[in-house]
């Protein structure tokens, strides 16, 4: 490949005073799983020789430690098998007065056998967090398995040699691309490139340019969703006033403003300092979001300044921001080059702009060859380096879209085939059986879901609907069934993770576009008005670990969204065994929600467990993120254990979360939570948690919930939203040392009572209580619509014993009524047998009697069991 050949070039220009950071002549330095090796060498007396099957790593800290004097790394590896295997180069500049450690980082393919010599630019190497500089290196790493998910391969064996720091005098400009290469990448025996072919074999480029660009404007297939030729008739008062902006270069994302004075950095980030420190601002800039209100404005007034300003910032860019040279791996970040941000490029932004400027003189033939250029190196830059969950699905419909919309490269089929190759994967093992996508974050499934869409679309768009596999789309529909049967009463769907709640309008409408055979599709497309209401009220999503609880789909109906399941590949929160609810037009308990991904407390309060309704230990958060493995189910997906039972008078769910609490580093106390939530259609939910500590020491539990009021009042156990609108009371059984305090809008560390969505403070109750064993706390949430307060005017508990008069595994409670009428309730550890509590006994996992006012049995609840009577 150029970009190898390139790299060794630049060998050639290097500084007469090279640093030599390891000559490699002596293994001691480099760990126990480094020995010498004297045969095969590059220079020198030795090598270091490293067989993964002795140790994942080897390192050393014995280096010179300022790296400042060039701006390359050059080393010599030999690789005894080409096993496709990674390592990454690890070099810590360790800034000790921040948390977590502070790197660059390198990632290589084992993609070869015998020597490579590698030549790569500093700028190419990615960072992680904030490492101090390259004038403070202080160790060098070579490992096997960064990435705890890679398995090593044992036969592996690598050999390293000659590590050095040098100075190169050019690192290149883009595209990287000559025009002899790029001429070559065409397919020039197509009949309507045969002008192009015509000027290029007589090696007259600037011709093939002019007779390219005129093949490309005159074209009408393949199309986008938007094409030049159907711009509408210029309107007049069509508002252009962030296009004006960026034409005066002010660029403005998220909270953030740059304007340059000069040439434009595409490396600039306006938002690194302090509490809201984000590369989410510069990854904006460089996927050319800001690209659109040109576009916008040139479609809609005709104006070609708009198009002029939009060609000069594209050349600029690709000029400026060379296809690296060596993939750097995408975590840590590359502005420019992160696979993510040239996917969204290549699938979104860019086509678009091209398509609905194509007709502007500003895109002269030198423009579009740029362009062109450019876009077959996103191409193969993003065939070259796959990652994994929505990143990989977002690089491949960028693959995708260039093979499709550029037919005119000799590699657009192959590049085709490898797109949807990917995509059909990914739609087996990125989605869980379920429609849920492996991150469990609703907004990124949200955006997976289109991205797939949008192969049918495009596909169809452009008659290639025969290179999709012809069972894609029925692997699809298990993402919208989601989307139908998790949605609120009001047309929403509650968001957990890093996402908010979202209206799933736009995907019911593709469902049932994709799926005319579903009724229940044809409903949530049409509101309502068409097509039949889903079958199910309740439902389970038994391998995302969801669990909907409802009454039905009318406005004023009650949902409990229930979370007990994986972790998530990626944008997690540790709230497992959270959950949410709505009821009566408005939700009543919400949680932290989302927040900018900087370096805020309020980003680390959203993370946290204190910002969601589930328990805390000793003021320790869950550690979920402490078992890497553990984060996506095992593939093949098998649905988890967790306990489900519905119908129509009741739901009843139970989950637990057994990782401990601490931090990801270590658990400080290790601890079981098993919460149980049995939902009294049509009325109210009985929750119950049971926390067990195993270290037999005496801990502070907390248990929150998160009202989605303004406020709320204390009375004993019981805390309750003002009736002015839909409200909701929860009260909890007594137990020794129970107590219940609210919060609201703590700004100080431990944040704690806010919420997103507008970002406001909230009332959260805190149920607290200390236990050394296993403790048990149930609670009644009874949610009421406007002006009715609630009907629970007690909550009391009740002994529970086993047939020989021990105190058994179980929990039970009277709920009084202001009727007079109760509901007397167990809940049972499994296991625990024959059960008596309140004059009745039971061997199910949770019962339910409900009794009127004269004691009379009005209905009964036995889920998983056989046995509930009167003793």
């Amino acid at each position: 490949m150029r970009c190898l050949l390139l790299a060794l070039c630049l060998s050639s220009a290097c500084a007469a005073a090279d640093l030599v950071v390891s000559d490699c002549d002596d293994a001691a330095p480099w760990g126990k799983n480094a020995t010498l090796e004297t045969t095969t060498i590059k220079q020198g007396k030795g090598a270091i020789r490293w067989e993964f099957a002795k140790g994942p790593s080897i390192q050393t800290n014995q280096i010179p430690h300022d790296w400042s004097g060039g701006n390359a790394l050059s080393f010599w590896l030999h690789s005894a098998q080409a096993s496709g295997s990674r390592v990454w180069v690890i070099l810590s500049s360790e800034d000790k007065t921040k948390e977590g450690p502070d790197y660059y980082s390198l990632t290589l393919r084992l993609d070869f056998t015998g020597w490579r010599h590698y030549v790569v630019p500093c700028a190419e190497v990615g960072k992680a967090r904030s490492p101090l500089g390259w004038q403070q290196i202080d160790q060098v790493q070579l490992h096997a398995a960064w990435d705890p998910a890679v398995t090593i391969d044992p036969a592996d064996v690598v050999i390293l040699d000659d590590l050095k720091v040098i100075a190169v005098s050019d690192i290149g400009s883009g595209p990287r691309m000559t025009d002899e290469e790029f001429y070559q990448a065409l397919d020039l025996q197509r009949p309507d490139l045969a002008a192009v072919k015509a000027a290029v074999d007589k090696h007259d480029y600037a011709a093939a340019a002019v007779a390219l660009a005129a093949h490309l404007r005159q074209r009408r297939e393949p199309k986008w969703f938007t094409n030049t030729w159907e711009r509408p008739a210029p309107n007049p008062k069509y508002g252009t006033g962030n296009a004006e902006k960026i034409m005066k270069h002010e660029f403005t994302f998220i909270k953030g403003t740059y304007k340059p004075e000069g040439r434009i950095d595409w490396s600039y980030n306006a938002m690194t300092e302090g509490e809201s420190a984000t590369i989410e601002w510069n990854a904006q800039f460089n996927r050319h979001f800001h690209f659109k209100p040109l576009v916008d404005a040139y479609w809609n007034t005709g104006d070609n300044k708009y198009a002029q300003e939009l060609a000069n910032q594209w050349v600029a860019w690709i000029e400026d921001c060379p296809v690296l040279l060596w993939q750097s791996g995408n975590s840590p970040y590359h502005h420019a080059w992160e696979t993510l941000n040239t996917g969204i490029r290549a699938s979104s932004s860019w086509p678009d702009a091209l398509f609905k400027c194509l007709d502007s003189p500003a895109f002269t033939p030198e423009v579009l060859v740029k362009i062109l250029k450019s876009e077959y190196e996103h191409a193969e830059h993003l065939v070259k380096n796959p990652t994994g969950a929505n990143w990989l699905t977002c690089e491949s419909m960028g693959v995708l879209t260039i093979g499709m919309l550029f037919p005119e490269f000799q590699r657009a089929p192959e590049w085709r085939k490898i797109a949807i190759e990917r995509l059909y994967g990914q739609l087996d093992k990125e989605v869980y059986p379920d429609g849920m996508e492996v991150e469990l974050a609703l907004g990124y499934n949200n955006w997976v879901v289109d991205e797939f869409s949008n192969v049918l679309k495009l596909t169809k768009l452009n008659n290639l609907m025969d290179e999709v596999p012809a069972d894609y789309k029925r692997r699809l529909e298990c993402m919208y069934n989601y989307q139908l049967y998790a949605m609120r009463p009001d047309r929403q769907v509650f968001g957990f993770n890093d996402s908010w709640s979202s209206n799933p309008q736009k995907l019911l409408e593709q469902a049932a576009e994709y799926y005319p055979e579903r009724a229940d599709f044809k409903w949530g497309a049409t509101k309502g008005q068409e097509g039949k209401s889903p079958a199910d009220d309740s439902v389970a999503f038994p391998y995302s670990g969801h669990y909907v609880m409802r009454t039905g789909w009318r406005p004023q109906d009650l949902l409990l969204h229930f979370d007990a399941g994986p972790w998530g590949s990626g944008h997690q929160h540790e709230d497992k065994l959270g959950f949410q609810a709505y009821a009566y037009g408005k939700t009543v308990l919400t949680e932290g929600g989302v927040y900018m991904y900087d370096r805020s407390r309020w980003r680390r309060y959203v993370l946290s467990t204190r910002g969601h309704n589930t328990i805390r230990v000793d003021g320790l958060d869950q550690r979920n993120g402490g078992e890497r493995q553990t984060w996506v189910l095992p593939y093949p997906f098998q649905p988890l254990d967790n306990l489900w039972l519905t119908s129509d008078q009741w739901d009843f769910v139970e989950g637990t979360y057994d990782f401990g609490y601490g931090d990801r580093k270590q658990v400080t106390v290790p601890a079981t939570h098993r919460r149980s939530i049995l939902f009294v259609k049509p009325s109210y939910w009985i929750i119950t948690d049971v926390l067990t500590p195993t270290d037999g020491k005496e801990h502070q539990v907390e248990s929150l919930f998160h009202f989605a009021a303004d406020e709320a009042t204390v009375n004993g156990l019981t805390v309750a939203t003002p009736t002015t609108d839909a409200a909701v009371q929860i009260t909890a059984a007594p137990r020794e040392g129970l107590s219940l305090r609210v919060v609201k809008g703590l700004e100080e560390e431990p944040v704690q009572g806010w919420a997103n969505g507008p970002w406001r403070p909230v009332p959260t109750a805190l149920y607290e209580w200390k236990t050394s064993g296993p403790s048990r706390v149930t609670y009644v949430v009874y949610p009421t619509p406007a002006g009715q307060a609630s009907p629970v005017q007690a909550v009391k508990s009740l002994p529970v014993t086993t047939d020989q008069g021990q105190p058994a595994s179980a929990s039970a409670a009277d709920i009084i009524f202001a009727d007079g009428s109760h509901h007397v309730y167990l809940y049972a550890d499994a296991g625990a047998g024959m059960c008596h509590f309140g004059g009745y006994r039971s061997d199910a996992r949770c019962a339910l009697l409900a009794l009127d006012a004269q004691g009379n049995i009005q209905r009964m609840v036995l889920a998983a069991g056989k046995v509930l009577e009167k003793e």
